[in-house]
């Protein structure tokens, strides 16, 4: 009843769908078009970005004579019988539509759509870097995911509140832990969105049990069985956290006073520790005397308080 009444204003002075602005998926179509009242489309061109990578399509042959004048395009090469895909995030399409000739004058126009899920929007937990720390907490973390807020948002690990917390964007924040007793325990994101877990995303480790002879002394410290037994010790525990087997030893036990120190134990004290920091995602420790030669290598209180010190940094 209203199709021989006067056009009504619209917010631009052209018409175009998907229109500018937030679009719904749903009712964004493959057949993208533009309408101007009276244009000559004849010798127009259309361009279009997809978050600022160029996007091909196929230009439709102009015809006048239904409706307003209007340019049609599909981009690359979606079927035109089939519904537009659901975006896994916002994504924005620019479109400049050039040479337009209105009155006998050339014109342009830029706007930009952007194709939105207005469904539900979900809180997820990824990740955790790093992925343990002291009982006593403090540690500063990464946590990676979706849709995260820069404001409303908590963080927890393990039940207790974590400090911090700074949001970096919509999958990226960072925060400090809470002190907890030993074990893995739960992170838990809570934003304006929901709550998400991230189930055994933090492993709390018990304080480096003191070593013997602390520290070793160059020319000084003899070195005894017991200083390489420790080593064994967190060594082995730091591969079980890490999710390593612990690590096979050459003459176990190391009996004091019996069992002489040799280079074969140095060397599987670097290896089996150097597995430890790759698997931690680490670069391995540099050593002062990085050949150790069987026979040959003596083993110093300096080799011994190196891998101390390297134990201390991925505890």
């Amino acid at each position: 009843s209203h199709m021989w009444e006067p056009r009504p204003t619209t917010r631009e002075e052209f018409v175009a769908w998907p229109p500018p602005g937030y679009v719904p998926y749903q009712v964004v179509f493959p057949r993208w078009s533009f309408s101007y009242p009276s244009a000559d489309f004849f010798l127009a061109s259309v361009t279009m970005t997809e978050n600022q990578q160029n996007v091909a399509l196929v230009l439709e042959t102009v015809t006048n004579g239904y409706g307003e004048n209007t340019l049609v395009w599909v981009p690359g090469e979606m079927p035109t019988n089939q519904p537009w895909p659901r975006p896994a995030a916002d994504t924005t399409y620019r479109v400049a539509v050039s040479n337009v000739r209105i009155a006998g004058s050339p014109r342009s126009f830029t706007y930009d759509v952007i194709v939105m899920d207005p469904g539900p929007t979900i809180t997820t937990v990824t990740g955790v870097t790093p992925g343990r720390g002291p009982v006593v907490g403090g540690t500063a973390v990464t946590i990676t995911g979706t849709n995260f807020f820069t404001e409303q948002t908590a963080v927890a690990a393990g039940g207790a509140a974590a400090t911090s917390v700074e949001v970096i964007d919509a999958t990226s924040l960072t925060a400090v832990t809470p002190a907890h007793a030993a074990g893995a325990v739960d992170v838990v994101v809570t934003t304006p969105a929901g709550t998400a877990t991230l189930p055994n995303g933090f492993a709390y480790v018990p304080a480096l049990p003191p070593f013997t002879d602390d520290p070793l002394v160059a020319r000084s410290t003899v070195v005894r069985g017991i200083h390489v037994t420790e080593l064994r010790q967190r060594i082995d525990e730091l591969r079980i956290q890490l999710g390593l087997a612990a690590y096979g030893w050459t003459d176990v036990p190391i009996a004091a006073g019996v069992t002489s120190i040799r280079a074969i134990h140095l060397a599987e004290l670097r290896t089996a520790l150097n597995e430890a920091y790759a698997a931690a995602g680490r670069a391995a420790p540099t050593y002062t005397n990085a050949a150790v030669v069987g026979g040959a290598t003596i083993v110093t209180a300096v080799d011994l308080a190196e891998i101390r010190t390297a134990i201390a940094a991925l505890w």
